[in-house]
């Protein structure tokens, strides 16, 4: 029972930070025309997806440390 918490703490992280990277970098659009280059980004969603990573951080690091005790 002990070892379950922290197993499902690590896949929580794996799927907060595979989340989170993909909200982050779907925020952001480029289109580049010749040596022309618009970029436009949702700051909202931007923020979302490095909220998920940080969140997918540390439970990662609270799965992998309460996994060694």
């Amino acid at each position: 029972m002990k070892k379950i918490v922290p197993i499902i703490l690590v896949i929580a992280g794996l799927a907060l930070l595979i989340y989170g990277f993909t909200t982050w970098q779907d925020s952001k659009a480029v289109l580049e025309i010749g040596k022309l280059e618009l970029s436009a980004g949702d700051q909202e969603q931007s923020n979302q997806g490095i909220l998920f990573l940080v969140l997918g951080v540390i439970a990662l690091g609270g799965g992998l440390l309460s996994w060694k005790k």
